[in-house]
């Protein structure tokens, strides 16, 4: 067996850029309206046929333009953004530079269950 310490704690400081709940809430009402099911921009996955109510309504979003690269106070519309499921967000930010939506999309492999 293999022991490791966890769980010490340190200070760390640095700068954020805010984001707007509002305007992703404003993003997932609109999407709704037109796809109930919610599905990722990516991959097309839906959360809620997996697990059931307790995500409706869940999905990640991500700005079509990355937020550290916009100047500040950049007025910003819900067509900004994309929405997406944590594993394609995950998988955009795994490696630097990030990737693209379109890479992304691109490398997906097509699974027949």
């Amino acid at each position: 067996m293999i022991e490791y310490f966890e769980g010490k704690e340190k200070l760390i400081t640095h700068k954020s850029k805010e984001r707007n709940k509002e305007l992703v809430e404003q993003a997932k009402k609109s999407r709704l309206q037109t796809d109930p099911l919610l599905h990722c921009d990516i991959c097309n996955i839906f959360f809620i046929v997996i697990y059931s109510d307790m995500v409706n309504g869940y999905m990640d979003s991500l700005y079509i333009t990355p937020i550290s690269r916009i100047a500040e106070e950049t007025l910003v519309i819900t067509s900004d953004l994309v929405l997406i499921c944590s594993n394609c967000h995950r998988m955009l930010h795994r490696v630097r530079p990030w990737l693209t939506i379109e890479q992304l999309k691109k490398s997906i492999k097509k699974v027949v269950v």
